[in-house]
């Protein structure tokens, strides 16, 4: 598959989020101007992403069915098969992934966390077992695991990535403000929980 501009990748999910809402409320057609006034998105590009990346075409003075729009869009973004995950450090941040209630909605599957303070683990929260660092190892050679929730301390982090990695991880969901060195071929996605009040300091003085 052709690699979809991260741009592209945040309309849909966008769109995507846009679409369980209008499920939720009942809502059986939408067409791609009410999507995008929702959303802020110009109508025209709303379909062309639908129509070039997910095959969907609206019908004339009907629009799209919501329902079949919102499972293709799934389709193309790889969500209609739940993803493994699990993570590495129950602090604050951690415990509160694992207390989400959505995840299975969201297409993931929290299989287990880590934590090299003993004092957090040999319990479950939310069902979730949460296991020694030292168990690690061997549950990663038993289990497919697609992706790796980073929440350690950021001394810490290089070194986790790279023992993910070695075991055949290479998508990783960081909770840092730092940027981390990694192989080429890692894909890291990064919570800054900063960043966006500066985004927003400075869309509000332009």
């Amino acid at each position: 598959m052709k690699k979809t501009p991260d741009i592209s990748l945040k309309r849909l999910l966008l769109y995507r989020k846009c679409l369980i809402g209008m499920e939720n409320d009942g809502i059986a057609l939408t067409s791609s101007r009410k999507m995008g006034d929702l959303l802020s998105v110009n109508p025209d590009t709303v379909r062309k992403d639908i129509s070039l990346l997910c095959g969907c075409q609206g019908r004339k003075g009907i629009g799209y069915d919501v329902r079949t729009l919102r499972e293709s869009v799934e389709k193309y973004l790889g969500m209609n098969e739940p993803k493994n995950i699990i993570i590495c450090g129950v602090g604050n941040i951690g415990q509160a992934l694992l207390n989400y209630q959505q995840w299975a909605s969201r297409g993931f599957r929290i299989t287990a966390a880590f934590d090299r303070d003993k004092r957090k683990t040999a319990r479950a929260i939310n069902g979730i077992p949460v296991m020694e660092d030292e168990q690690m190892a061997d549950y990663l050679r038993d289990n497919k695991i697609d992706i790796a929730v980073v929440s350690v301390s950021s001394e810490s982090t290089k070194e986790k990535i790279m023992e993910l990695y070695a075991f055949g991880i290479k998508s990783f969901y960081v909770i840092s403000s730092r940027v981390i060195e990694a192989p080429a071929d890692a894909q890291i996605e990064y919570l800054d929980m900063v960043a966006p009040l500066e985004i927003l300091i400075h869309k509000k003085r332009t």
